[in-house]
């Protein structure tokens, strides 16, 4: 899976307390 330190992912994903990654584009 990706990495939620990833700066790319933060740009396309938000990530929550759960390690879950909610796209937000």
């Amino acid at each position: 899976m990706l990495k939620q330190c990833d700066s790319n992912i933060r740009m396309h994903a938000n990530y929550t307390n759960d390690g879950s990654a909610i796209r937000i584009i």
